[in-house]
């Protein structure tokens, strides 16, 4: 089976495959697992790469302060 380490190298290597348009089952073979293996692979990662870093745009970030001071009451 192999280190966790390696595991993920293969993993990695099997989501490169993917996004040169490989197939599912071509892309297991040429990494070395099963075809379960990157199925399994896939879904758990509802078909989106998971090494893929996507920037963030910010959109939702807020820029104004989180607290604000309130006078007291009198």
């Amino acid at each position: 089976m192999g280190s966790r380490l390696e595991q993920r190298a293969r993993e990695a290597r099997f989501w490169e495959l993917l996004g040169q348009g490989l197939s599912r089952p071509a892309a297991c073979d040429a990494v070395g697992v099963h075809p379960r293996q990157g199925y399994r692979w896939f879904k758990a990662a509802h078909g989106k790469n998971p090494f893929e870093r996507v920037p963030r745009s910010g959109r939702y970030r807020c820029t104004c302060p989180t607290r604000r001071s309130v006078p007291p009451r009198i």
